[in-house]
Parts: C-alpha cells; structure tokens; sequence
C-alpha cells in the first residue's frame, strides 16, 4: 500500500506522537509506520513543502526580489539627490513693497503714438496696443497696429473690438469704480485724457502723503508715468468725456521674489 500520496497531505495527517530527528521523519498512521528518509530532501523527488526552508517557493522568491529592487532604488536616490549631513535651517525673507503701479508694462513695450493714413494722430489705438500687450495679447496687439490708425471714438473703437471677438467693459459716466476694478485687477484700461486724447489707466497707487494717484502712460511720451491726485483726476476725466474701457485679459504675472534663505 502506497502511503506517500502528496508531502502536503502527509504531513498533514502525522500525529502527535510523530517524532523527527535531523535527517529522518518517523510518522504513524493508524498501526502502520512509515520511516521517510530525507523526507524533505529533493534527492526522493517528491514535492517540497510550501514555505520550507530547503528551498524557497516562488512567492518567497518575488518578495526577495522586489526587497532588493527597493534597496538599489533608495541606493540609486541617495546617490542622485545627494546626502547632505549639515543641517540647514530656512530663514524667511520680508515680501518686498506691492509692485507700482499695479499694470506694470516695461518701458520697452510702451507704444508711441503714430500717425495714419489721414494725417491723423492714432492716440486711442495707440493707448490700446500697450493696454493689450501687458494683457499678453501681443499678437493682437500687432495686427490693431497695422490695421488701424488716425482719430477714433468710443463707438466705433467699440465695434472694432467686437469684430475681433474680444471681450471688455466700458464706462461712459466718468465712474470711479471702474477704475477701482481696473486697478484691482491689474489690467488697468484706456480712456480719454486730456483735450482731444486717449491715454492709458495703469492703475492707483499710493503716494508719499497717503493720497491715491492716478499712473497713466502718455502715448507722446513713453517710458514715463504721469501722476494725478485721484480726486482732480476723477474730476477732470470727467470733463473730457468720462470714457474708459478694459479689455477681459489675463494681466502678467506680479515680479518674482526670494522668499527665504538659507543660513
């Protein structure tokens, strides 16, 4: 009678009263006694038991695997990123002073005024070629320049925006609030300046003596703010029409800064 079967099985019916010695395993079934040389030795070819120590099992051997993999990982990170056994401490750095005035355009990007094809000065489509580059719209920007010039008006610079497709708000009634939203939002706006001009609104800001000044960017004089007290400028703005517009685009980004150091 074959009383092997499965190693598996086999020991899994051995009793209590089974004893083994380093090199022998004597198990008792039932009044039979089976001694089993080298029980677990591959020499017998029989099947090596799940989980012994004789020889690993595949999971065992994946497990290993993937333990040495980690280890050349953090190995290899270590390496990569560097290991630096001084400690560092971070030190925080004041933010700096609010950029001013809050439409920030580079000298470099100020449009100078020009004059059409009628001999006319093109002070709104100028004040709207720089309002557009500090929006990031420099290509459209670009095609305004070369396709329009001379005098303007509100209504018409209005439709001309519509056939781009651009999207804007405008006041007519000299409104300060938007203004304040201009400037709020940092896309400043254009709007009519001085007798018979359009300039461009960069924005508030604060002056030495706590009052708010209108920044504006002069198309006969680029590379230069002019500042105006901000209830004169409401003031007068209001007598040359009352006119202002901005464009829905994305203002650039605030100047970047170093907020910590290391010591």
């Amino acid at each position: 009678m074959d009383w092997f079967g499965s190693g598996r099985a086999l020991l899994a019916r051995v009793r209590s009263d089974a004893s083994c010695s380093c090199c022998n395993v004597v198990a008792k079934r039932d009044s039979h006694e089976v001694k089993l040389g080298h029980f677990l030795g591959p020499d017998l070819g029989l099947p090596i038991v799940f989980g012994s120590p004789l020889k690993p099992t595949r999971s065992m051997a994946t497990s290993n695997r993937a333990k040495a993999i980690r280890l050349i990982f953090a190995i290899a990170l270590a390496l990569v990123c560097g290991c630096d056994l001084v400690p560092k401490t971070a030190r925080p750095l004041p933010m700096p002073e609010i950029e001013q005035p809050p439409a920030n355009l580079p000298a470099q990007l100020h449009q100078r005024n020009w004059r059409g094809e009628l001999g006319q000065g093109s002070c709104a489509h100028a004040s709207l070629v720089s309002h557009l580059r500090w929006l990031n719209l420099f290509d459209m920007g670009e095609r305004w320049r070369a396709t329009y010039g001379d005098g303007e008006w509100e209504s018409r610079i209005r439709q001309r925006l519509d056939a781009a497709g651009l999207d804007y708000s405008y006041t007519l009634k000299a409104d300060p609030r938007f203004l304040d939203w201009a400037s709020d939002t940092r896309r400043g706006a254009i709007l009519w300046w001085k007798p018979g001009h359009c300039c461009t609104f960069m924005g508030w800001v604060e002056g030495a003596d706590g009052r708010q000044y209108a920044a504006i960017l002069d198309n006969n004089r680029p590379g230069y703010w002019e500042f105006t007290e901000r209830q004169q400028f409401v003031r007068l703005w209001a007598g040359y029409g009352g006119f202002a517009l901005s464009v829905h685009g994305d203002p650039a980004s605030s100047m970047p800064y170093k907020s910590y150091e290391i010591i």
